[in-house]
């Protein structure tokens, strides 16, 4: 049985907010964000995305995130990339 772009990422989402400890804002973006506007959802346990390049970096650093959305605004007609859950450095 196939399933439907859109549950796979309603299920996404559900599984990003119990794994990660997403912050207020975060959480109230992800309310707001339509599963239609959804184009890519890319998380990671290891390393992170940088917000200026977008690309993956295996190694935590500051400035990387846990989760990046790819999505449309349909404000703006245009796609746009979220990033959730930043890595800590101690």
């Amino acid at each position: 049985m196939k399933t439907s772009p859109n549950s796979h990422f309603a299920n996404l989402i559900a599984t990003i907010l119990k794994r990660y400890r997403c912050t207020e804002s975060e959480k109230q973006w992800l309310s707001t964000l339509s599963i239609d506007q959804i184009i890519q959802i890319s998380q990671t346990e290891f390393g992170g995305f940088d917000k200026v390049t977008g690309q993956f970096n295996p190694e935590i650093k500051s400035g990387t995130y846990k989760v990046k959305i790819d999505y449309n605004d349909m404000n703006e007609g245009r796609c746009k990339r979220e990033y959730l859950v930043s890595n800590q450095i101690n």
